[in-house]
């Protein structure tokens, strides 16, 4: 069974909001403003019971500066500048802000080679001392307070036939399974990272949006998406990234979404994570806000093209099981496993 975008969404999903985490965190005390974007149009009305305006959104983010570096985890997104100009929250991987040295203070929480503790074989950052209390910078941008730092985990409206085709293979997550493990991320998220003094809080979505309660075994907080990915609803995608701006969080996490949520999120000057097979272009134009976890679809698909003419073209499959290699009999003579042959499938969205 080929990898869906739900699939693959849900197989990175501890990677997307690892990534997510670091990126804001890097992202609260940058050094330099970006130039202003413009908000998409999305008329005003209601949308899944919400009242909205085309000013939901308004006001900046306060977050600053692109420096033209990769974004987490190698996508393009015109990166941020990395360092922390003083308060405020950073990682335990941060290089600055209310912790003080890496190298001083209570490290507790760091391994023998200076990393964060962490789980096996996960690459965890430079750790930074436990922070002890003190004035940590309070409200440093939107959806971070004192006490807090309020994100959103967007899931996408699943399409029931595709689930009943993945459910075949044991591939499909229930509406509990999916809550359960944002429940888990959360956990984790705020068990290895610093937050000096705030929790990492799931914000909930209003009226047909909110995922606490679409499900009877998981009451966690999250953005229960009502639009339809097949086929594609940007417009339904546009009123919803309005919704979840109104909301004010600090970052979305949005593994799977059509990209015009990605758009108007980015436009109104929200950070959201995810969309990781979209081209070079399109996460420059989201730039500060938008970020992926993989490399770029551009970077994506010359390595592909690479691998493919160094490493595959013209010899017999290997990888593919004994009904393939040679219990079909594609080989020649039938007994040999056949030659590769290659296709290339591409969806079709609005991106």
């Amino acid at each position: 069974m080929a990898d869906t975008p739900s699939s693959l969404g849900r197989r990175y999903l501890p990677f997307i909001a690892i990534a997510a985490v670091q990126v804001l965190l890097v992202a609260v005390a940058p050094s330099k403003g970006p130039q202003a974007v413009k908000a998409g149009e999305v008329a005003s009305g209601s949308v899944n019971g919400n009242t909205l305006s085309n000013d939901a959104a308004s006001g900046d983010t306060g977050v600053a500066g692109a420096s033209g570096s990769s974004a987490a985890g190698g996508s393009s997104a015109g990166g941020f500048s990395g360092g922390s100009s003083g308060g405020g929250v950073t990682a335990a991987g941060g290089t600055g802000g209310v912790g003080g040295s890496a190298t001083t203070g209570d490290r507790s929480h760091c391994d023998k080679n200076g990393r964060q503790i962490g789980p096996p074989k996960y690459t965890m950052p430079p750790c930074v001392p436990v922070w002890h209390g003190g004035d940590n910078g309070g409200a440093t941008m939107t959806g971070v307070d004192a006490t807090h730092i309020n994100y959103v985990f967007y899931k996408a409206k699943a399409d029931a036939q595709v689930n009943a085709i993945l459910a075949t293979q044991g591939l499909a997550a229930s509406d509990d399974d999916a809550c359960l493990g944002y429940q888990a991320y959360d956990k984790e998220v705020n068990k290895r990272y610093e937050g000096y003094g705030r929790k990492f809080t799931s914000m909930d979505g209003p009226g047909a949006n909110k995922g606490s309660t679409s499900q009877s075994g998981c009451h966690f907080p999250y953005f229960r998406g009502q639009c339809t990915l097949t086929p594609p609803d940007p417009v339904c995608e546009r009123a919803e990234a309005k919704v979840i701006a109104a909301m004010k969080p600090a970052v979305v996490l949005a593994p799977v979404a059509d990209p015009a949520l990605y758009d108007e999120l980015a436009k109104d000057h929200i950070i959201v994570v995810g969309g990781g097979d979209s081209p070079e272009s399109f996460f420059d134009q989201g730039a500060p806000y938008f970020y992926g976890l993989l490399m770029d679809g551009d970077r994506q698909a010359r390595f592909d093209s690479e691998y493919w003419c160094k490493k595959l073209s013209g010899k017999p499959v290997a990888h593919a099981g004994a009904d393939v290699t040679t219990g079909r009999g594609w080989g020649s003579p039938p007994t040999n496993p056949p030659i590769r042959k290659l296709g290339i499938i591409y969806p079709e969205n609005n991106g």
